[in-house]
């Protein structure tokens, strides 16, 4: 049962280059809590000090999650109201935070969504097949076996399939895509909404001849076994 007096944790979205795509509410509900919960305090400090918001942030990532949830719940249940953010975009989407919120919702703490900026979503709405069902699997496994297994579900749906890839790995990413899934169209997109954004589409093949050696950035791919 919900704690009468428990405080609640806000899942609250922020810009995923831009710093002016943020919500008015956003920028209330960062305003209002007691203090933030930031996967990248430096990252976070950079946003909260351009809307000239002053808040206690506290460090929450990946490698410590485990470790703090229980506190967080303890000052939640006290009565604490909490924002969490991640580096960029909508939490809990490939970032941290689901051990938490599952956390509170076993222990009856309400948790507040603050929507916005998602940049899955928004690679989606610009790469013209929107309109087919679409399967977000976010960074693919690092496991061999996993990989692998995941790819041969996939190759033979008909729906949009969007990963995220870090620089150091597109190529390779993209040579294992060409491998199990042949000479498919893909849809890249780079550094959405910042200074370098910019998009390919096109087969693989055409791709990585094409591919810069010096690739830097975060990517959305997006690609549909059945689209050549």
């Amino acid at each position: 049962m919900k704690e009468e007096h428990s405080g609640k944790l806000y899942i609250v979205s922020t810009p995923i280059g831009n710093l002016k795509d943020i919500t008015f509410r956003a920028i209330e509900v960062l305003n209002s809590v007691d203090f933030i919960l930031a996967e990248d305090t430096r990252r976070a400090l950079k946003l909260l000090n351009h809307y000239d918001i002053s808040k206690r942030v506290e460090s929450f990532f990946a490698g410590n999650e485990w470790r703090k949830k229980d506190k967080v719940i303890g000052q939640l249940l006290q009565g604490e109201s909490i924002a969490l953010i991640t580096d960029s975009g909508t939490p809990c989407i490939s970032d941290p935070g689901n051990t938490l919120v599952d956390a509170c919702n076993t222990n009856g703490i309400r948790v507040e969504p603050i929507p916005g900026p998602s940049a899955f979503v928004t690679a989606l709405s610009i790469s013209g097949i929107s309109s087919n069902p679409s399967l977000f699997v976010g960074f693919l496994p690092k496991s061999n076996k996993k990989r692998n297994n995941l790819l041969d579900k996939i190759k033979d749906l008909e729906w949009n399939v969007i990963l995220y890839e870090s620089p150091h790995r597109l190529k390779k990413t993209l040579l294992l895509l060409r491998e199990r899934m042949g000479n498919i169209k893909i849809y890249i997109f780079k550094e959405l909404t910042k200074v370098f954004e910019s998009s390919i589409i096109n087969n693989i093949d055409n791709v990585l001849e094409n591919l810069d050696d010096n690739i830097k950035g975060e990517y959305v791919i997006i690609f549909n076994p059945k689209i050549y």
